[in-house]
């Protein structure tokens, strides 16, 4: 017993003496108050802006140009289908052009890799001008976010306009709404989304007239019920359709077709005005019903100084990153929150709370989260070369010498009947082959943008 209490004393010295715990960085240190007037936990100072752009900088991937898009984001990975987006950089730079900080970071990477996301050459034609990634072919929203994001980054150079204007105005349909891709026709009507994409794009290029506006019109309208739109011609309101509804309206012309005070009661009474958020509670919903009293010009319907403190409250102390609402556990961070806190300020003018100060406990950091791990190990574990079948299952345990025996007579009569058949089929072969020979020549190469 002596000997264990020796043991058991001497190590609690050797710990105490030689700390694991890595070091604190070196910063003003704060102690954060606890609601009741307590020591919540040891935090340091720092501006609301600054957080933000700490926790944009930790999801920062040199090595592709791009971002996570949480904490907690799986690393890109082609086994699962999982590839760099244009995306993982469009987030993050609307968020550091919020905070006027895009001359201020070196995008080359990100550049780098956007530049090889246009005009592909590659002969397989479910590519085009411009792409999501390596493995997603181009889309409206592609389009829209490459116009809005290449200028600014000076390789708007890169974009075929034309491939563009040409590849957009080939989306709309007869009814004069948008797919969101050519490989949509077979999937999904046009869509009011995909519409604003593409009117938005064709603005930007100043080629507003590649596509007739006047079915574009009818079709916005036709999504239009009186009181809000619909994504879909014949589907219900959406309270939540309305910004992209009056963005189209306002790039056709034609905000004067709808009736604004109808539209703008149906938006209030989806809003918690004493709260300052949308009766979900959520930051993208509150953000997307604020934009439409922004774009109604009918922000003073609303407590404008209930909706910034409600949305500094989904700032979190841990990371500096946003969550979708005040009361969601930390791991709930998003960049797409940021983006949508940063969006409902700046239409409130409210940009400068950001300033602020700010009491940080926790600092920015990316982690390889375990199920991503345990992920790769399975797949590992099914294409191992050492593994039963390559990946499938071990065999059965059958007496397969039994079987055989015993399913003799049934293969015998088998192979009398299918002999005749097989020796037919044989004797069509080199007729079959110079077929399909000839037919692969008169195929039609496929187009290449």
């Amino acid at each position: 017993m002596a000997v264990w209490l020796s043991i058991l004393l001497l190590s609690t010295i050797v710990a105490s003496t030689y700390s694991i715990v890595p070091p604190t960085p070196e910063i003003d240190h704060t102690p954060i108050p606890h609601g009741n007037g307590g020591i919540l936990a040891v935090g340091y100072n720092t501006t609301r802006r600054q957080a933000i752009m700490e926790y944009v900088m930790a999801l920062y991937q040199p090595a592709y140009g791009t971002f996570y898009l949480y904490l907690h984001d799986w690393p890109y990975d082609p086994r699962f289908s999982l590839y760099p987006t244009m995306e993982h950089v469009y987030v993050p730079f609307v968020i550091l052009r919020y905070l006027d900080y895009i001359d201020d970071f070196d995008w080359t990477n990100s550049t780098r890799f956007l530049q090889s996301l246009t005009n592909d050459p590659s002969k397989d034609d479910e590519y085009g001008p411009i792409n999501m990634s390596e493995a997603v072919c181009s889309d409206t929203f592609v389009c829209n976010m490459a116009t809005d994001m290449y200028p600014e980054l000076d390789i708007g150079d890169a974009l075929d306009i034309d491939a563009v204007v040409e590849f957009l105005s080939n989306l709309q349909v007869p009814s004069g709404g948008f797919l969101v891709d050519k490989w949509a026709y077979e999937i999904a009507d046009a869509d009011l989304v995909p519409t604003w994409d593409a009117l938005e794009t064709l603005d930007r290029l100043g080629r507003p007239s590649a596509i007739d506006r006047n079915r574009a019109l009818d079709f916005v309208l036709s999504c239009y019920h009186g009181n809000g739109f619909s994504y879909y011609p014949f589907s219900s309101v959406d309270v939540y359709a309305t910004p992209p509804g009056l963005m189209c309206l306002g790039h056709l012309n034609a905000t004067d077709r709808i009736d604004r005070e109808n539209v703008i009661s149906f938006v209030l009474f989806h809003f918690d005005n004493q709260s300052g958020c949308a009766a979900s509670g959520t930051l993208v919903e509150t953000e997307r019903l604020i934009w439409s009293l922004y774009l109604l010009d009918a922000l003073d319907r609303i407590d404008c100084d209930a909706v910034v403190q409600w949305v500094l409250w989904c700032q979190s102390p841990a990371h500096g990153g946003f969550l979708s609402s005040p009361d969601a556990d930390i791991y709930d961070e998003r960049l797409v929150y940021c983006r949508s806190a940063l969006h409902i300020l700046s239409m409130l003018g409210r940009m400068d709370v950001l300033d602020r100060k700010f009491l940080m406990y926790g600092y920015p950091e990316h982690t390889t989260p375990s199920s991503y791990y345990r992920e790769v190990d399975e797949w590992n574990r099914q294409h191992s070369s050492t593994s039963p079948g390559a990946g499938w299952g071990g065999f059965p345990n059958v007496d397969i010498v039994g079987t055989v025996a015993g399913s003799l007579p049934m293969l015998l009569c088998m192979v009398c009947v299918g002999a005749p058949f097989l020796c037919i089929c044989n004797s069509d072969r080199e007729e079959r082959a110079r077929r399909a020979l000839l037919k692969e020549r008169r195929k039609r190469r496929r187009p290449k943008w």
